[in-house]
Order: C-alpha cells, then sequence, then structure tokens
C-alpha cells in the first residue's frame, strides 16, 4: 500500500502547474492583479514572486475544498466535483462564510484548469483530520512563503505552547468576547477558542473577532476555525485592523490577543506612517514618534477597543 503524498508535496506539484501557466502569459488585467498582491505583501523582494504566487493558489484551492467538506456534513452542498471554484460560489451562498469570496489567488488557479487541480482537492482529507489545524496551516503558510517577504508585513507564527499559555491567562469564565487583529492563520483565536471549550460547554464561535489584511488569512483562519468549532458562524474580516473601530466588531470587546504585525517603520510609506501616526495621537491624547513600528500602533489602537470590565490584552512578542 502506497503512503500518502504529504500536503507539501502536493502543494509543490500543483504549484509547479500553476506557476507554468503563469509563464506562458495571462491576460495583462490579472497580471496587474499579480504585480499589486505582490507589492501589498513582499513579493516583489523575490527574484521570482510568481512562484510564490502559485504556491498560494494551490493552498487557497486546498484549504477551501477542505472548508467545503466540512460544511458538508451541516449543509445541503453537492459532492465536490472537478468545478470547485463555482461549488465554492455555491457553498459561499449557502454557509455566508466570506472566506469563500473570490480573490486574486482564486483567479490564479482558475487559469491552470480543472486537472492541475485535481491532486490538491483530493488531499483535503490529510487536513480535515488534522488534530491541530490552526497549527498545521500555519506551518504550511510559513513553509510557502520566505521569511525575506514575510518580512514586510511583519508576519511570524506563534508556536502552540506560547498561544495555549497565552490563552490560558486570557480566559476566566468562557464567555468573553475575544478580538485578535492580525490573526494569520487564527493560532491565537483558535488558542482561545480552545481555553473557552475548557470552561463552557459550545461556546459561539461568533465571540471570536479576527482582522487581517490578508484575504489568504481569512481563509486560513476560517479552516482552522470551522475545523476546530465543527460549525458555527464566525467573525473574521479583512482590511487594516487601524481602520476599524469598535462598531466594526460590535462593539467593545471584552478581551484581546495578537501576535501582531512587526514590521519596521522603515517598510511603512511616509503618507502611511503619517496617517497612522495622527489617528494613534488623536486616539491617545498625545504624542507618538513617528519612528514607531507597526506592532506600537496595534498596541495603541487595541485600547479603542476593551470593555471597562476586563481591559484585558495579551500580545505575542519575538
Amino acid at each position: 500500500m502506497s503512503t500518502p503524498a504529504t500536503l507539501e508535496s502536493v502543494i509543490e506539484s500543483t504549484a509547479t502547474d500553476i506557476y507554468d501557466t503563469l509563464s506562458d502569459g495571462i491576460e495583462q488585467d490579472l497580471q496587474d492583479r499579480v504585480g499589486d498582491w505582490c507589492g501589498l505583501h513582499g513579493l516583489k523582494r523575490l527574484e521570482d514572486p510568481n512562484q510564490i504566487v502559485a504556491h498560494q493558489a494551490a493552498f487557497n484551492v486546498l484549504l477551501k475544498s477542505t472548508l467545503y467538506e466540512h460544511y458538508q456534513q451541516y449543509e445541503d452542498l453537492p459532492e465536490l466535483g472537478s468545478d470547485v471554484q463555482r461549488a465554492f460560489k455555491t457553498a459561499g451562498e449557502k454557509t455566508e462564510d466570506p472566506a469563500f469570496d473570490e480573490y486574486i489567488l482564486d483567479d490564479v488557479a482558475r487559469v491552470a484548469g480543472p486537472a492541475a487541480l485535481e491532486e490538491i482537492v483530493d488531499a483535503r482529507q490529510q487536513l480535515n483530520t488534522s488534530d491541530d489545524p490552526a497549527e498545521e496551516i500555519g506551518r504550511l503558510f510559513e513553509t510557502l512563503v520566505p521569511q525575506e517577504a514575510r518580512r514586510k508585513l511583519g508576519q511570524f507564527r506563534t508556536p502552540p505552547t506560547i498561544a495555549s499559555l497565552m490563552a490560558a491567562w486570557l480566559i476566566d469564565d468562557g464567555d468573553e468576547r475575544v478580538l485578535d487583529p492580525g490573526m494569520g492563520a487564527c493560532a491565537l483565536s483558535a488558542a482561545a477558542y480552545a481555553a473557552k471549550q475548557s470552561v463552557v460547554d459550545s461556546p459561539p464561535l461568533a465571540d471570536i473577532y479576527g482582522i487581517d489584511l490578508n484575504e489568504l488569512a481569512l481563509v486560513m483562519g476560517a479552516t482552522a476555525l470551522n475545523l476546530q468549532n465543527h460549525g458555527g458562524p464566525h467573525n473574521l474580516q479583512i482590511g487594516d485592523f487601524l481602520d476599524f473601530a469598535p462598531e466594526d466588531v460590535d462593539g467593545e470587546v471584552d478581551a484581546i490577543i495578537s501576535n501582531p504585525p512587526y514590521t519596521r517603520h522603515q517598510e511603512l510609506s511616509e503618507e502611511y506612517k503619517e496617517t497612522v501616526n495622527d489617528r494613534v495621537e488623536a486616539e491617545l491624547g498625545r504624542s507618538v514618534s513617528s519612528l514607531s513600528p507597526m506592532y506600537a500602533y496595534f498596541y495603541y489602537h487595541t485600547t479603542e477597543f476593551l470593555t471597562p470590565r476586563r481591559q484585558a490584552v495579551v500580545h505575542h512578542s519575538q
């Protein structure tokens, strides 16, 4: 009996087919959008950013296929056929889960054609049966994107032991509304939810709020949390956390757990730094150094979201 291929090798195989399609030439509009994606996520500093985009596109299909398979247990969804994009659209309409929304990585995968995606779709069962989906998803993402590129957005994975320790300190009675800004693969959100499960039977997943700039993070987080929770709506959103206000997460929260972006101030444009600095100074009512790194602005801004009842914040530092 042959040993199943590892997820890494399946992603690599699928990414090769997607990359070949990208190299053969794609429409200018898609080229421009791929360029924008690479610029936002620090991929342009790599020798061949299209290789990473191809790997991310393959990973995105794996995640959405896994999430689709999970929802089939609770929703009236047809079997996942060869037209996965159509299936994902149907799942989005049925579940109202924004993780199924189309974005650039879906378009990149589409140009490779259904045959190129068969192996990665078939591999969904491996992820579906993972004992720690958030850790597995985060680990896979870290292997796909070189640290040189992740440095632009300050993306560093939180080890499971640290995540569990932070969550145990944070969660008390299990009814806390928790915010995870810069959620990534939702390692911290998953740990917070696990801590809530240890004191409350079936706590609502909707009490976990996550925000990230990256659409792939939304797909990673939704997959990780749904696999852990066995269904239920979540509150994960895409955007710059510094643009969010408490009303964007249904009001103040009881606790914040975060591994914020460790982006150096040199990576930020002068216009962006000025905008963010002015906003945070207005919130704090005092001056803030314009040389502050991104995580400092996250720390400052989180205080706007906390209820007076708890005022609890836990951040992971390098």
